[in-house]
């Protein structure tokens, strides 16, 4: 089967090498050529060129997009649908659809959604729901990490919930507080695994780990050997300083503040109901524990 997966992030080589692994055909498509990424081949394209496009997924069965942009994936559908694409998965990896509110800073990625349930007759889709990246705790962060291109907010590192190297965090309160973090790797073992089962369902769900949020806390404590300070706040002062945050034009605090509220709604705690999980019970996914120890072994503090 020839997969195309739109981006050349962390993200995306991590899907890409585990859908090689099982005997796919893959390419990543980008803006740039990439040589550094051999054996992975890249296929330079334009968004803003149908034609580009097209002829890039000339006999794709399935695309998956780590471009997190509604203008590109909208402009990758109209290429699917030309190219005759079987499937597409958007650049989604969050949280519940069901969950989530329709107004901003989420509707525009509605955008690709509703695009997609309009096209299901002609375009089969899925959403990853995989929860939290335990990457957003690494040295540098997403960004730094190289789990996702620069550009857009809360990618760098102590962006949100931990600053592991400062000991600190902010987290929403509540003693249920639970949200599902996964490591980018074994997530991109499970999208792989999911490109053999012939019919998607709207949502594929996967965990690394589901924690409460104060166990999160806890654990990089642990893992560090020291006590972080942290903030908690309720819902009703989250909405106030979101909505200071958003009068003050300030996006970056915004969305942290609207993340905080997503985990308090539970928009990332699915864990009973990860059915890639499940349904591949071989992948052995990493605990934050383990993953915190990795990333920060060699870093001095």
């Amino acid at each position: 089967m020839r997969i195309a997966i739109a981006g050349t992030c962390g993200l995306a080589q991590h899907i890409a090498r585990g859908a090689l692994s099982r005997g796919h055909e893959v390419v990543l498509l980008s803006r740039d050529e990439h040589p550094e990424l051999l054996p992975l081949v890249t296929i330079r394209i334009d968004y803003a060129d149908p034609s580009s496009l097209a002829a890039a997924l000339a006999g794709v069965d399935t695309l998956i997009s780590t471009i997190n942009h509604a203008a590109p994936q909208l402009a990758l559908i109209d290429a699917c649908l030309s190219a005759r694409v079987r499937r597409f998965a958007p650049a989604e990896f969050e949280g519940l659809l069901d969950i989530r509110p329709l107004a901003a800073p989420n509707s525009h990625r509605f955008d690709v959604l509703n695009r997609l349930r309009e096209e299901k007759h002609r375009l089969d889709s899925t959403v990853f729901v995989c929860g939290l990246l335990m990457e957003r705790f690494s040295p540098g962060g997403l960004v730094g990490s190289g789990t996702c291109s620069a550009g857009g907010v809360l990618k760098g590192e102590a962006a949100f919930l931990l600053d592991f190297r400062e000991a600190t965090g902010w987290i929403p309160a509540g003693e249920g507080v639970a949200a599902c973090f996964i490591a980018a790797e074994d997530l991109g073992a499970f999208v792989a695994r999911a490109l053999d089962v012939g019919v998607w369902p709207e949502q594929w769900r996967c965990c690394g780990e589901r924690l409460l949020l104060k166990d999160v806390v806890r654990i990089a404590e642990e893992v560090k050997g020291t006590r972080f300070e942290v903030k908690e706040t309720h819902w009703e002062e989250l909405q106030d300083l979101l909505l200071e945050n958003e009068d003050k034009n300030a996006p970056e605090e915004a969305a942290r503040i609207d993340m905080l509220m997503a985990i308090q709604r539970g928009e990332f705690d699915f864990g009973a109901e990860a059915d890639l999980n499940l349904m591949f019970p071989e992948v052995r996914t990493i605990g934050l524990r383990e993953w915190l120890q990795r990333a920060w072994d060699d870093v001095e503090l």
